[in-house]
């Protein structure tokens, strides 16, 4: 069996697309003949956690956890907090008051490029030259997308073949623009992002857009989704049809507020007693406090639940009891190629879509071609009412099977990747 070094930031106790990506493709890799080895973190700095995930390391995988070196504890610490906890997004961040907020969000983009966790490579790559001579093939995940230059150096001294995965973009990230960034850091990012992308013997992307915009620096790109596991959806669970629950589940950032809805669902509480009676707000995860303090203004307490942070095992048994879920694409540059895992999950749990974001995006294509409710523009207002009075009329309490999504499972994305290593490892034997 071939063993493959993966170096994953992201992961348990930490929660979030980034630890499910890898976490699940370690389960399933050993099916299509590769042995995974996760080299880690000991206490990353994690936007949320989640205990639970810890019981889903696969049992006899090899994780070696390192030391790191990063800033977080230390401008928490200037903030008056406690812990290496950091926002997500910038959340509550891009408007503040505070001195010490503001210069550390200047500090971060302009002298921690690609980012704040680039302490970890030396730690990390002292845990991997040990390994070197049993491993086959190297593969780094990012963001953070320092990680990569630890697969760059051991290619470089030790000629290992190594697979760049890209599950969010680089230079062209969102939130990039809510940053005080010189003009210099931002070619710095993009001149490291091309390095990367020309380097790396294997290059893999979660989405079409992605691959799109790398393009025109690499042509042999490959998309692998987050996709979603089956084994995490249980059949049986359905909502109370006592209520009509739209929820909200995970991050919600400030690019994510979507203050014309606030406003549909303000206008249907007013003006229909049986919506003002039945339905609920529900948002789950961390939310920005703008948003929250908008909702507060425009909605009734009666029709807004929020919930802080919740389990991965509880958060999908949350989206199978709600009547409707809501799926945000945050506004924001290139924003047509974003595609979140959420979506996937989304789409697994049988519960009806309604989302908001660009109409001619990679998100709204995936949706079309799995039968779900078209995505709506964000400022249709009168689209948004007709279609949530219409899932609220004709709301339903059963899960509907969905075979449209299957290509999208763990275990068929994970096969595609599989196949991609090989492939890359054939390749390199070839030459040898």
């Amino acid at each position: 069996m071939k063993k493959v070094l993966i170096f994953s930031y992201y992961w348990p106790p930490g929660s979030g697309p980034g630890v499910q990506r890898w976490l699940k493709m370690s389960r399933f890799l050993p099916e299509f003949g590769i042995e995974p080895i996760i080299i880690t973190v000991k206490n990353g700095a994690y936007p949320s956690r989640d205990e639970s995930l810890l019981k889903e390391i696969p049992k006899g995988l090899r994780v070696i956890h390192t030391d790191t070196l990063e800033p977080f504890e230390i401008f928490n610490t200037l903030r008056g907090k406690k812990g290496n906890e950091i926002s997500v997004g910038l959340s509550g961040m891009k408007n503040s008051s505070s001195f010490i907020q503001r210069f550390g969000i200047w500090l971060r983009a302009n002298f921690f490029i690609p980012d704040a966790r680039k302490g970890w490579k030396h730690y990390a790559l002292k845990a991997a030259i040990p390994l070197m001579s049993e491993v086959d093939a190297i593969i780094t995940t990012g963001p953070p997308h320092s990680t990569h230059f630890i697969g760059a150096e051991l290619k470089k001294k030790y000629g290992k073949i190594w697979l760049a995965d890209f599950r969010d973009p680089w230079s062209n990230i969102h939130y990039h623009e809510l940053m005080p960034m010189w003009k210099s850091s931002l070619r710095k990012h993009k001149a490291q992002e091309d390095f990367i992308l020309k380097t790396a013997d294997s290059v893999t992307v979660v989405s079409e857009g992605m691959k799109r915009e790398f393009a025109n620096r690499r042509d042999d790109i490959q998309v692998i989704y987050n996709g979603y596991d089956s084994m995490d959806f249980h059949t049986g669970i359905t909502p109370d049809m006592n209520h009509f629950v739209m929820s909200y589940v995970g991050n919600l950032k400030p690019n994510q507020n979507v203050s014309t809805l606030w406003n549909v669902i303000s206008e249907l509480i007013q003006s229909n007693t049986e919506f003002a009676k039945r339905f609920k707000l529900r948002l789950i995860g961390k939310k920005d406090n703008a948003i929250i303090e908008e909702l507060n203004a425009l909605l009734p307490n009666e029709n807004i639940e929020l919930i802080d942070h919740l389990s991965h095992a509880r958060a999908v048994e949350a989206m199978c009891k709600s009547n409707l879920l809501l799926f945000v694409i945050p506004q924001a540059k290139n924003n047509e190629l974003i595609l979140t895992g959420k979506l996937f999950e989304y789409l697994a749990s049988g519960r009806p879509m309604f989302s908001i974001g660009p109409i001619a995006g990679d998100a709204s294509k995936i949706i079309q071609e799995s039968k779900m409710s078209p995505m709506i523009d964000y400022s249709d207002k009168e689209g948004m009412k007709r279609a949530l009075l219409d899932h609220f009329t004709h709301s339903k309490g059963e899960s509907q099977t969905n075979e449209n999504i299957k290509k999208f499972s763990r275990s068929f994305q994970t096969e595609a990747l599989a196949l991609a290593l090989k492939k890359m490892m054939n390749q390199s034997s070839l030459k040898q």
